[in-house]
């Protein structure tokens, strides 16, 4: 019946109206018409069709119905829009204001905000999901409230800076400081929401504390970042001897021409770096040398242990643990295990395995599995690392344990800390993970009020800068847990614990390459390790500025 009341209301008027795109006029005076639930304007040969159901975020201004329809700020003008606007209210979705601001609107460019428009309102608005809006008479910006969104907050300038979907970064300030918590409060509930702290098997109380220490942190007062660029060639000759003055140590890594570096693992004086069926056996000691290449070692390597003097390995195939002797340059071993294996870890002497429901003990003895503890629910665990007194282990959902037995039950239970830990490495005080564009520092606290949970990512500007979606390779620490570093595309990312702790969670240091970093690691407590597709080099931490 609410359909042939459109239809009448369409036929009996024949409604005209402009529509804008963007700002963009696309249409004059075009017909006006509803197909089923589905408001189309023809114009000539031109036509323009949205369905109610997806428009998002519509409001009336006057004669203007501004919605937003596949990212794209829409605008319908039209004399007779209040006999429109009353017949599809009732199909559109419904929207939930949170709270609405006064802000001055700017966008980056050419590395300077820019003020695209002052005075223009901010909204965090509801429908199937939470959105933040600006507009005033038309929609400026219209963008969900993501679990994965970079953004930062300056207390003192009352300014909101994010790193849109489309790779621009933008800001907003405040007239007052009320509206500016306000908007920063209900924007934090919303990253919640997001982030999967809805109660449940999510953890109330976990989550409550997580992000209140996440909104205290979350406030910048760091003014220290940099760039260092690199754009040394990948075939270009360093000298044997290394001077004070340089500030790297290289080896070409070689093999077949249509193979590239995929892993790194350092174990005291030594890295090795997989290439297709060869791994690079290299000295670290003092400088780095090239000592060997082990061939025709097959399957794509997904993680490197070290115990005695032998390399083992999990392939692509993930059900077999295969075990190189370094000396015999050859797999000597392998045990073939009954089920996925999704990561191997080491523990005193026991290589420990991991799927999505259970931990186990990969038994040399037997060829199988030995010690097992299974779940009666799937947990979903993804990566694991241990350190002298814990073990740590992260999940699909983004869950956190930490154990001392890992066939007892956990000591510490973190749920939904994001989305799936991608990489994790434990110390003696702090776990750090690894998630596709943010990392999280734990502090290993069975209290939960002395816990310290911190997410640490890159500034929405240098995110628009890089120009590719973040995606970070296992964040690991030095020696010492002093630093952590990571990389994303050709970039090598580390900060200090202690500027961390201290609140100034943007103190980071990047040093560009003039190729993807495949792969990074500490040597000992002040070198790093840089793995290239065609490269390996070695320098010290204070040169990455």
């Amino acid at each position: 019946m609410l359909i042939s009341a459109f239809r009448n209301l369409f036929l009996k008027k024949r409604l005209t109206a402009n529509l804008s795109r963007n700002g963009t006029q696309v249409l004059t005076d075009a017909f006006l018409d509803l197909e089923g639930t589905t408001i189309v304007l023809q114009k000539d040969t031109k036509t323009m069709k949205y369905p109610v159901e997806e428009m998002q975020s519509t409001t009336r201004s006057g004669n203007k119905l501004m919605f937003s329809y596949k990212g794209a700020q829409i605008v319908i003008e039209s004399v007779s829009l209040n006999d429109v606007y009353t017949e599809i209210q009732p199909l559109l979705p419904t929207t939930k204001v949170h709270t609405k601001s006064t802000v001055d609107y700017y966008f980056l460019e050419d590395k300077e905000f820019v003020l695209c428009k002052k005075s223009v309102g901010i909204e965090i608005v509801h429908e199937l999901q939470d959105f933040i809006k600006i507009m005033d008479d038309r929609i400026y910006h219209f963008e969900v409230i993501r679990a994965n969104m970079q953004f930062y907050m300056d207390k003192h300038k009352k300014s909101f800076v994010w790193a849109g979907g489309d790779f621009k970064t933008y800001m907003v300030v405040f007239y007052r400081e009320i509206e500016f918590l306000e908007f920063m409060s209900l924007f934090l509930e919303a990253l919640k929401k997001e982030s999967g702290f809805v109660g449940g098997d999510y953890g109330v109380v976990e989550g409550e504390s997580r992000f209140t220490e996440i909104e205290k942190d979350a406030f910048d007062e760091a003014e220290e970042y940099s760039f260092t660029h690199d754009r040394t060639s990948a075939v270009e000759e360093h000298s044997e001897s290394v001077s004070e003055e340089q500030e790297e140590d290289r080896a070409k890594t070689g093999g077949d021409g249509e193979e590239y570096n995929s892993l790194l693992y350092t174990d005291k004086d030594m890295a090795f770096v997989a290439r297709g069926n060869t791994v690079g056996v290299f000295s670290t000691a003092d400088k780095l040398r090239f000592n060997c290449s082990i061939k025709n070692v097959e399957g794509k390597k997904r993680k490197f242990l070290k115990k005695d003097n032998q390399l083992l390995f999990l392939d692509e195939h993930r059900r077999d643990v295969k075990f190189l002797d370094l000396e015999k340059g050859k797999v000597v071993e392998r045990i073939g295990l009954a089920r996925d294996v999704n990561d191997v870890m080491l523990r005193d002497s026991e290589v420990l395995g991991m799927n999505d429901n259970s931990v186990f003990v990969v038994d040399s003895r037997t060829k199988g599995i030995g010690r097992d503890n299974t779940y009666k629910t799937k947990t979903y665990f993804t990566k694991g690392s241990t350190s002298g007194t814990f073990s740590a282990i992260g999940s699909v959902k983004g869950d956190l344990r930490v154990y001392k037995d890992v066939f007892k039950r956990a000591r510490i239970l973190v749920s939904g800390l994001g989305d799936e830990v991608v990489g994790i490495d434990i110390g003696e005080e702090y776990v750090i993970l690894t998630f596709k564009n943010y990392l999280i520092l734990f502090k290993i606290e069975e209290r939960k009020d002395k816990r310290k949970v911190v997410r640490l990512q890159l500034r929405p500007e240098h995110v628009a800068f890089l120009k590719h979606n973040v995606s970070f390779t296992p964040g690991k620490f030095n020696e010492s847990n002093t630093d952590i570093i990571t990389s994303t595309g050709n970039y090598v990312v580390t900060w200090r614990v202690s500027d961390v702790l201290g609140g100034n969670l943007y103190a980071y240091k990047m040093r560009e390459y003039g190729s993807e970093v495949v792969d990074d690691s500490f040597v000992g407590e002040d070198r790093v390790l840089v793995t290239l597709k065609d490269d390996l080099k070695m320098l010290n931490k204070k040169n990455i500025k």
